[in-house]
């Protein structure tokens, strides 16, 4: 399901919004890396409650 939506997320920001494919690509990836950082910072809310 990603897949797909960053595919077409890729393609709007490209030919609709003109941007380039490298900024593109880049913007859409930081999402991908920082997923597992989420899932930590997560664990960690549910751990420790404030």
């Amino acid at each position: 399901m990603s897949v797909m939506v960053f595919g077409v997320l890729n393609r709007v920001l490209i030919k609709e919004l003109v941007v380039l494919s490298t900024i593109a690509t880049v913007i859409l990836a930081l999402t991908l890396f920082v997923a597992p950082a989420r899932i930590v910072i997560g664990q960690l809310s549910d751990k420790y409650r404030s």
